[in-house]
């Protein structure tokens, strides 16, 4: 049997024992990652391991994720074909790679040049003509691609350069009305006493030095119906979209699930 042959029949094991045996159905993600030759995105002296169920060095000192991590974070965005995806951390390309399958467009930051080139390279062997790859800063996103659809985020930066979720971020994401309460939400929770401060201010001036009582501020903003609407709709609402928001950081093995 010659080598592809034998990839081939790798990736097929590989799919039904690493990602439908854990529960990874999504059927276009699966034929997708039947299709993607992910031996072509490790480094040739490890291309026997590639199918493994493991990640494996890149070189920079990253990685390429296990497959059953790149399965679950895919299935996760619910990828219908019509999307822009923007990925933060391009590393081997594989995940863009899979990506580019199922989206109308995926657009791939890396912060590490020789990686961004050499996935880019890869990339356009194989045909993908809907990817686009920068070198830069994840963290400060894709401007001049925004909106997106969904954003992933499969790598980490260097200590203390990573937040798990800018606020900004979901200001790029294209979510409709779910969109707006999550960005109201937030500025419930996290304005609320300049909001309480504002409504009190407005409604009952306080005439003396002694301020109302925490337990008064409190009882008073629970009986705001502003309020309970921005924060039961960032819960009801905004959760559910910040679920196709799937974090991976990958340079420890640490894995933190549910920017940029």
């Amino acid at each position: 049997m010659d080598s592809e042959g034998r990839y081939t029949r790798e990736r097929e094991r590989m799919v039904d024992e690493q990602l439908a045996g854990r529960g990874v159905t999504d059927p276009r993600v699966v034929a997708a990652m039947r299709r993607v030759p992910r031996h072509r995105f490790v480094q040739e002296a490890l291309r026997t391991r590639a199918y493994g169920d493991h990640p494996l060095p890149i070189g920079e000192e990253q990685t390429i994720s296990q497959p059953f991590i790149v399965g679950l974070m895919t299935s996760l965005l619910e990828l219908s074909g019509r999307e822009k995806v923007l990925e933060v951390g391009t590393g081997s390309g594989y995940q863009t790679a899979v990506l580019a399958a199922l989206a109308r467009r995926v657009c791939s930051i890396e912060r590490l040049p020789r990686l961004a080139e050499r996935a880019r390279t890869i990339l356009e062997s194989l045909g993908h003509d809907n990817v686009w790859v920068r070198v830069g800063n994840g963290a400060l996103g894709w401007p001049d691609e925004a909106p997106f659809d969904c954003i992933i985020v499969t790598a980490g930066g260097p200590a203390g350069q990573m937040t798990l979720i800018p606020l900004a971020a979901l200001v790029l994401v294209t979510m409709g009305w779910r969109g707006v309460f999550i960005i109201a939400g937030v500025a419930a929770l996290v304005l609320a006493p300049i909001a309480l401060w504002a409504l009190k201010a407005a409604d009952q001036p306080v005439a003396s030095g002694a301020g109302p009582t925490m337990r008064a501020d409190l009882a008073y903003l629970l009986r705001s119906p502003v309020f309970h609407l921005l924060f039961w709709g960032f819960f009801l609402c905004g959760f559910t979209s910040i679920g196709v928001i799937e974090t991976h950081f990958v340079s420890r093995t640490a894995q933190i699930s549910p920017v940029v």
